[in-house]
């Protein structure tokens, strides 16, 4: 669950020095949050009582979404549904710029059990201070089976719709969308992706 904390203290000593940085302040605000993350309240709840010292004013976002597979690992299923995702490239103007024609990094929050946009809105670490200083993409894909990313629409809900909610498939649905931005975004083919998460969101990140 501390998977938000560790990569991005790992991340920021890697393009700062540690003294005098600006992210030391926001890397001690995630580590009380993740603190917090271990109460394992649901989602909403959780993103508002732990992720509340990190909120901030909001920044817009870029409501879009990806057609993905329903089930990744049966080739012969052609079954579609709209993934939705947040992105925001207000900060993704080049002064992060790498090799290989990379624009900027991309930061991913890897959505868990919950409306995407709630961790959004209750993420300052992501939005005001790392996107800016590294000059990131951000992207906030939502976990399926929740908020606007309903596989099956009104019948998600059923049994036999949710055998397909597991693990599995949603780092398939993130990989997947990873590798669409990468194919799709210019500027964005040769680019570092970090993934940030809280919780469970914490264990997706790291085994994505």
């Amino acid at each position: 669950s501390g998977s938000v904390a560790i990569l991005a203290q790992g991340y920021a000593r890697a393009a700062v020095s540690a003294k005098s940085s600006p992210l030391l302040v926001a890397i001690e605000r995630a580590f009380a949050a993740t603190a917090c993350m271990a109460s394992r309240l649901r989602a909403s709840a959780w993103a508002l009582l732990c992720l509340q010292p990190l909120a901030v004013a909001s920044l817009e976002y870029q409501e879009l979404y990806y057609n993905q597979p329903v089930d990744h690992f049966n080739p012969t299923s052609h079954k579609r549904w709209q993934h939705r995702y947040l992105l925001n490239n207000e900060s993704w103007d080049g002064h992060g710029a790498r090799e290989g024609g990379c624009r900027g990094p991309v930061l991913l929050y890897t959505g868990n059990e919950g409306n995407v946009e709630v961790f959004w809105e209750f993420n300052g670490l992501m939005k005001e201070t790392l996107a800016p200083f590294l000059g990131a993409l951000l992207v906030f894909p939502e976990q399926r089976f929740y908020g606007k990313s309903l596989p099956f629409g009104e019948n998600s809900q059923r049994p036999e719709n949710l055998a397909y909610l597991t693990t599995s498939q949603v780092l398939e649905d993130y990989a997947e969308l990873i590798y669409h931005l990468k194919a799709t975004l210019p500027g964005a083919a040769n680019c570092p992706v970090v993934a940030f998460g809280g919780s469970y969101g914490g264990t997706l990140a790291a085994l994505l």
